[in-house]
């Protein structure tokens, strides 16, 4: 299809103004703000009585010169992100319905990451749930390879007080020893740690049970005391440093916490922890990116190959590794959200 955005006489941001001033996807549990001026935006009215884990997209007019349509930044509860997938994909289901179109496509400016990206949306006729997906920033995994990291005593009994049955005796067994890979994606750095070091996951009955809502407040707990370790140690420092300073200048942010797990060749879990103690109710766009580049660094995963990951909350985003250079790739993301 070949629709325009919009009208040619409608410039997107006047379009998305005149509709509204916010607007919220619950799917993908994201707000869209736009303003001309998003020097004026005030953060804590935006989240204002917010759920837990909610991410505002806030667009404004591009750069001069960038080619692209629409600048995008995206406000957490307590603080800003450098990127976004889900907030990426709630922006374009919420555009192809203002423009009220089967089919839009928009050039996004993500400052944080230095890039412009393309975004679409489509919805035929008839249909139930709208396509969205975006072909996200340049993504790296850290040169360092896969980081071993020994648990200290005190953060394995947390985990095995807070997971109970679902604990892992194999980490005992092991010496507390885990693997853990750093990615960025975005200027988002992320900690991918497969769950099955620390969980029981391949012996539950049924491996969708322990990816629900009803396990997300252990996740959380052992995530948090697990980044903060991992904060403090050398290998990760400068694992985080090497992918950061190759993305951009300025102070590292924060980092995020990705637990994954893959029950077929194509087919996985993901717990994504971002901001203070936020968890996304999705499998996260640029936390799956940023997996992709650690797959094809380590594990041989080719361009065109995709896989798709499912959130506890049952969202699902499909990822296909896009393109390919000797230090970074470049990851298509995408997903059906109902009507």
């Amino acid at each position: 299809m070949s629709s325009p955005v919009v009208p040619p006489a409608t410039p997107v941001l006047d379009l998305l103004l005149s509709h509204s001033s916010e607007s919220y996807t619950e799917r993908t549990h994201a707000g869209v703000f736009p303003t001309r001026d998003r020097s004026s935006v005030d953060q804590k009215q935006l989240f204002a009585g917010a759920e837990e884990g909610l991410v505002v997209a806030v667009v404004s007019p591009p750069t001069p010169g960038s080619g692209a349509d629409l600048t995008i930044q995206y406000l957490a509860p307590k603080s800003r992100l450098e990127f976004c997938g889900h907030a990426t994909l709630g922006f374009l289901y919420h555009l192809i319905h203002v423009a009220r179109q089967d089919f839009v496509s928009v050039i996004l400016e993500v400052p944080s990451a230095k890039c412009v990206m393309r975004g679409t949306a489509s919805k035929p006729a008839g249909a139930h749930a709208v396509t969205a997906s975006f072909l996200g920033p340049p993504t790296r995994a850290s040169t360092a390879g896969t980081l071993i990291l020994t648990l200290p005593t005190r953060i394995v009994e947390l985990m095995r007080r807070v997971a109970g049955a679902y604990f892992n005796p194999a980490l005992s067994a092991r010496g507390n020893i885990i693997e853990m890979n750093v990615a960025t994606c975005g200027g988002n750095i992320f900690l991918d740690v497969p769950f099955a070091q620390l969980f029981c996951v391949d012996g539950l009955p049924a491996t969708d049970a322990f990816f629900t809502a009803a396990t997300v407040p252990f996740l959380t707990e052992v995530a948090l005391v697990l980044r903060e370790f991992a904060a403090t140690v050398p290998s990760v420092k400068t694992a985080t440093e090497s992918v950061w300073s190759s993305a951009t200048a300025g102070a590292a942010p924060p980092l995020l916490l990705m637990f994954y797990h893959f029950h077929t060749a194509t087919e996985g879990h993901s717990f994504v922890l971002y901001d203070e103690r936020e968890v996304d109710r999705t499998p996260c766009g640029s936390g799956g990116s940023a997996l992709a580049a650690v797959l094809h660094q380590r594990a041989g995963m080719q361009v065109g190959q995709s896989y798709t990951l499912r959130s506890p909350f049952g969202v699902a985003f499909e990822y296909t590794l896009v393109e390919a250079t000797a230090d970074q790739v470049r990851v298509r993301v995408q997903t059906d959200l109902p009507c």
